[in-house]
C-alpha cells in the first residue's frame, strides 16, 4: 500500500486544477492573512487535497518571477479556506504583488 492510499483512502487521483496568478490587487486582513490573494477553484474535498505553488509575493509582479535587483521574494502560505477557494497569504505588508503557478490535486 502506498503512503498516499494510506493517507487519502483509494489513492487514485480524482482531479487536478492548475493556473497562474499575476496580480497587484492584494486583499488586506490580519495575522497570517495580512496580505492575500483568493483564487476561485472547482469544488474539492479539502481533506483529500494537496496544494503546490511556485512563485511568491514581492514589490512588483516582475520581481516575483525574476527576483531582479536583489529584491526579496516571500513564499506565501497556501490553504483551502473552503471547497472552492484557494488562499495565498503572507503575514506582513512587505509585498504589493503576487505571481506564480498554483496546483490543487485531489485524491480519491
Amino acid at each position: 500500500m502506498s503512503l498516499f492510499s494510506e493517507l487519502f483512502g483509494g489513492g487514485g487521483m480524482k482531479s487536478i486544477q492548475s493556473g497562474y496568478v499575476s496580480t497587484t490587487s492584494l486583499s488586506s486582513g490580519s495575522g497570517e492573512d495580512t496580505e492575500y490573494v483568493d483564487i476561485t477553484i472547482s469544488s474539492v474535498n479539502t481533506a483529500k487535497a494537496v496544494i503546490t505553488f511556485a512563485g511568491g509575493f514581492a514589490d512588483s509582479v516582475v520581481n516575483t518571477t525574476f527576483r531582479s535587483g536583489g529584491t526579496s521574494v516571500q513564499e506565501p502560505t497556501r490553504r483551502l479556506t473552503s471547497p472552492t477557494n484557494l488562499r495565498l497569504a503572507v503575514p506582513n505588508t512587505f509585498a504589493s504583488a503576487c505571481a506564480g503557478r498554483w496546483t490543487v490535486m485531489e485524491y480519491d
